[in-house]
């Protein structure tokens, strides 16, 4: 194990308090958690590196500030710095927006190796986003990439990325955009994969005493919209609607759709519905090599220059901060191809 001395900023069990800033002079040692306590924000600046031991995570109860830059990234990951642990999920704990957090903003934020990478709670600010994230990338997480519960979440040029359920899990209904995000798992090459890359939940199951009967908790899914996003893995579908339980149909809103992207579905699979699919293709978008988490579009890819431009408009720069408007139409996905 890497023996990381005195020149770290260390922080064990640590509560903040305070508005905090977190710049990139020396790397964060995180054990067990780092709690941001209701009413205070963390901004942590371009270059800042977080490293997290053993199941420690990021606990938000107020609001967490990540402005990374192309060129200097914010990341999150593990504190074992050896090759062999480089891809390794599970190794820390994630990041966990809780019920009260709000107003979270990530940008060019790269978050690797967790158990879940972001949690997000329920919503409690009418009018106000849990969580904004751009330009950021959630990979190798033993569970769930994005996990929402009853949030409000936007998302625009993000690669969600190997997860051992499912990269986005949007459950317990809640509000989400998405524009320009690459949602790709190809986890398996191990351990079976659990889930699909996206998981969409609109209730809850809870007991009111222990042992006791599950009860259901309708929970509306007022939006879920992916915009110029490729869906994509090895599973034959690759979205799944969680809206039964018991054989019946849960009372509450089921509101998804699918709008100028590709999506990996079953050939017998219909996009009849023209509000949930709308341009939506079934093909293989031809990463350069998704295997190996390479989920860049190669020169025959299927999702050149078939976007919205409406929509590359709205979030013109991509992963590699190139703009989707350089030619005719925008690139589906989070990579803009260019030749």
């Amino acid at each position: 194990m890497v023996a990381w001395g005195q020149d770290v900023h260390l922080f064990k069990s640590d509560s903040l308090i305070a508005n905090t800033t977190f710049v990139a002079d020396k790397p964060y040692l995180i054990y067990n958690y780092l709690h941001v306590k209701p009413n205070v924000e963390l901004n942590i600046l371009a270059g800042a590196k977080l490293y997290f031991h053993n199941n420690a995570h990021l606990v938000v109860g107020g609001t967490l500030k990540v402005n990374g830059e192309f060129e200097n990234p914010v990341t999150f990951e593990g504190d074992r710095r050896e090759s062999f642990y480089r891809d390794k999920a599970g190794q820390w704990g994630g990041i966990w927006l809780y019920v009260g957090s709000k107003n979270s903003n990530i940008q060019w934020a790269e978050i690797r190796g967790s158990i879940n990478g972001i949690i997000v709670d329920t919503c409690v600010t009418p009018g106000m986003p849990t969580l904004t994230i751009s330009n950021s990338k959630i990979e190798n997480v033993s569970s769930n990439g994005l996990y929402a519960r009853g949030s409000t979440i936007y998302a625009d040029n993000c690669l969600f990325g190997n997860a051992g359920l499912s990269s986005v899990a949007l459950t317990m209904g809640g509000t989400y955009k998405f524009y320009h995000c690459t949602i790709a798992n190809y986890w398996g090459s191990y351990t079976y994969r659990k889930g699909p890359a996206v998981f969409l939940n609109n209730y809850y199951l809870y007991r009111k005493v222990n042992d006791g009967p599950l009860f259901v908790e309708p929970r509306d899914l007022e939006q879920a919209s992916f915009y110029n996003c490729i869906i994509y893995g090895s599973r034959d579908k690759e979205y799944e609607v969680d809206n039964i339980y018991q054989g019946e149909a849960v009372n509450s809103e089921m509101n998804y759709n699918f709008d100028h992207c590709i999506l990996k579905v079953p050939s017998n699979f219909s996009f009849s519905d023209p509000v949930k699919f709308v341009s939506v293709l079934r093909v293989d978008p031809k990463f350069k090599d998704a295997w190996k988490s390479n989920f860049q579009l190669d020169t025959l890819s299927p999702a050149k220059d078939i976007g919205k431009v409406e929509y590359g408009t709205l979030f013109p720069i991509d992963l590699r901060n190139i703009s989707h408007l350089l030619d005719t139409k925008p690139d589906l996905g989070a990579y803009e191809r260019m030749e």
